[in-house]
């Protein structure tokens, strides 16, 4: 009597119910994992192995220390705690004595400084001073640039409390001059979106007009807009030159500098306009008693 063909058996790992998918997601997960830390180790480790003890004591050491300790502790800190899961963390934090507020503001200045020598070097207090500053800033900065008009140079020989005020002040102008900026677009917008309003009411009863009537109208207050927002601009800048600080010894020179150069563009400006306004008078004389200011400009009636 032939035998039966045996059915093959049922493999262990499906029998016992294990989720094939869910250990292939873990695995993939703690590969991610690995691959961050080892960007994070490479980094911030200094070529060591990571050592949760070591790198306490190490951190607790450093918070003793100066500008420089402070982001090699906050190195450190920042090892812990993509090492550690958060409660762990937590809990290191309290053996090395630190609060976890200051050990945000440690990690974020290594972050930050870390590959900035030069910023570095301006002590521990300066660098919280310089937290607040974007990267782009500070990069320029580290590149031989300005932050609030001064250099690196400039910023050492300062103290804690005067670069403080220069940074505050170089943030109130610089939110100052976004302020005037918008409001000098809100104000061209408006003048523009008034003039659009005052053609269109009246498009109804100027059918018989030729388009490129309403199109030189509109042309020549745009123009006339732009021109009065770059006249405000100057006004900006004619502050700016009176106000802003560029360095103690040179104050002078640069003031002299920046003046000629104003003076010599408000000279062209002011002649080309008196051209334009000896042309106008010369062809259009005769209209000047139905001038209005821009936004009264009245378009005629048809026929008129």
């Amino acid at each position: 009597m032939p035998r039966k063909k045996a059915t093959p058996a049922t493999p262990a790992i499906e029998a016992e119910g294990v989720n094939v998918e869910a250990i292939n997601k873990a695995v993939a997960e703690a590969d991610a994992n690995a691959k961050r830390l080892s960007v994070i180790d490479a980094q911030f480790s200094d070529n060591l192995p990571y050592d949760k003890v070591r790198i306490e004591n190490e951190a607790r050491f450093f918070l003793t220390e100066s500008a420089g300790a402070l982001l090699e502790a906050g190195k450190r800190l920042i090892l812990l705690k993509e090492h550690e899961v958060h409660g762990e963390f937590i809990a290191a934090l309290e053996r090395i004595g630190i609060a976890p507020r200051a050990a945000q503001k440690m990690m974020q200045a290594a972050l930050k400084f870390s590959s900035k020598p030069q910023i570095a070097a301006l002590g521990r207090s300066k660098l919280l001073e310089l937290m607040a500053e974007d990267d782009e800033t500070l990069e320029a900065l580290e590149e031989g640039g300005t932050i609030a008009g001064l250099a690196i140079d400039e910023l050492d020989r300062m103290s804690v409390r005067e670069l403080k005020d220069a940074l505050h002040k170089a943030r109130d102008k610089n939110q100052h001059d976004a302020e005037v900026h918008e409001k000098l677009i809100a104000q061209k917008d408006r003048k523009i979106n008034e003039l659009h309003k005052k053609v269109h009411e009246r498009e109804k009863r100027t059918k018989e007009w030729p388009f490129r009537v309403r199109e030189i109208q509109i042309e020549t207050t745009e123009l006339g807009a732009a021109m009065l927002e770059e006249a405000d601009r100057l006004d900006v800048l004619r502050d700016a030159i009176l106000t802003e600080q560029f360095g103690e010894e040179e104050h002078e020179p640069a003031n002299e500098a920046m003046a000629v150069v104003y003076y010599d563009t408000l000279t062209q400006v002011m002649n080309r306009v008196i051209d334009l306004w000896q042309a106008c008078d010369e062809v259009f004389s005769g209209y000047k008693a139905k001038a209005r200011p821009m936004l009264d400009v009245q378009l005629p009636e048809a026929g008129e």
